[in-house]
């Protein structure tokens, strides 16, 4: 393989790895990977999954990392999960490994999916992830704006996981995962 790679000063410029879409195939993702390093990138955002409920095993993830080796390529961050797929306009029902739900054991299984995550970041070698926040925007937005009753406790289910930063688990690790709380916290 060419090595198109150049050196800037220590930029370290990353590309997402759902740049043209997320597959399942193994081949592909590994072509991905390929492609990312022919491209001249030499580091990467591990986005696959971000928006699933999918558990990786300490396999795939050693697959992955062996996969990385072979390119080159090395991990920025590491984009984390936001669990189910669920309707963001209404709070309306509950969905599998949500993080902010106000089902405890809901939650807890959210936070279990998170922690998968802080494994595979780790496992790439990414000092970071991006916890994306699955909440019912334009719900909670109304709530706050116009003092509608659960307003506390749709924030409260969110901050409860983002103490995850606080975490020893996490700490073990080596891995940032900051901010959710201070974000909750300014919404208009």
């Amino acid at each position: 393989m060419e090595d198109n790679r150049t050196e800037n000063a220590g930029l370290e410029l990353a590309v997402n790895t759902d740049f043209a879409g997320e597959s399942t195939r193994l081949e592909q993702i590994r072509t991905t990977l390929e492609r990312i390093a022919q491209a001249g990138f030499t580091h990467i955002h591990w986005c696959h999954e971000w928006d699933r409920e999918y558990m990786y095993s300490p396999y795939e993830m050693q697959q992955v990392r062996e996969w990385m080796d072979e390119y080159g390529l090395k991990s920025k961050a590491l984009h984390s999960t936001k669990g189910s797929a669920k309707d963001v306009n209404v709070r309306e029902g509950h969905y599998r490994k949500d993080y902010t739900s106000d089902w405890e054991y809901n939650r807890r299984a959210g936070v279990d999916l998170i922690k998968n995550r802080v494994d595979l970041a780790q496992a790439l070698g990414a000092a970071e992830i991006v916890l994306h926040l699955y909440v019912p925007y334009i719900t909670i937005l109304l709530r706050l704006r116009l003092q509608v009753p659960g307003r506390a406790d749709a924030l409260l289910h969110g901050e409860k996981c983002a103490d995850l930063h606080r975490e020893p688990f996490r700490h073990a690790r080596g891995i940032h995962a900051g901010g959710m709380g201070q974000a909750l916290r300014q919404i208009p």
